[in-house]
């Protein structure tokens, strides 16, 4: 090792850093200490009171649970229906997760090709569509893939700003 004068960048950095103070160093060890305690807490076993009969020392036993009655299957079958909530062994099945989104409609044209079925869309919607095309026709995309997935249960588009979002608002009351 040499010795010497220290380097300009080691004189630099003694300027920049400062000494703990004792009294930040003792708060730190308490706060340290505390983090500990709290940690260990964690790690204990607390007193259960269906186990009146062990002692601190001994490690508790498993409580044993009963077989729930059959007005409890019940009622869990009531608000099940009412959550419309199916069963966890019909839930879980990998198959029938996400939802039945409709993506086609199925229109029996009349002689006048269902006239009354289409869609009136107001003439100052329509003229703002022609001012921002390009935008539009990005979120139809976006709002079909969305909607040809059932499993995604939201659609998120980039941030807009004010008009073009209110314009958004209007047009998808028409989708």
């Amino acid at each position: 090792p040499v010795s010497g004068p220290p380097s300009k960048s080691l004189l630099k950095i003694t300027n920049v850093v400062k000494k703990t103070d004792p009294a930040e160093v003792a708060r730190q060890k308490k706060a340290r200490e505390e983090a500990q305690r709290k940690a260990a807490m964690t790690q204990l076993n607390y007193f259960d009171p269906s186990t009146a009969n062990s002692t601190l020392l001994t490690a508790p036993t498993p409580m044993q649970r009963l077989p729930p009655s059959e007005a409890i299957l019940e009622r869990n079958r009531n608000l099940a229906m009412a959550l419309g909530v199916a069963p966890s062994t019909i839930r879980n099945d990998v198959s029938l997760t996400g939802w039945a989104r409709p993506t086609t409609v199925e229109i029996q044209l009349d002689q006048f090709g269902n006239e009354l079925n289409t869609a009136q869309y107001p003439d100052s919607l329509l003229a703002q569509a022609k001012e921002r095309m390009t935008e539009l026709l990005k979120v139809e995309k976006i709002w079909k893939k969305f909607l040809a997935d059932d499993r995604e249960a939201s659609c998120s588009l980039r941030p807009m700003d004010r008009p073009l979002r209110k314009f958004m608002h209007e047009y998808s009351d028409f989708w």
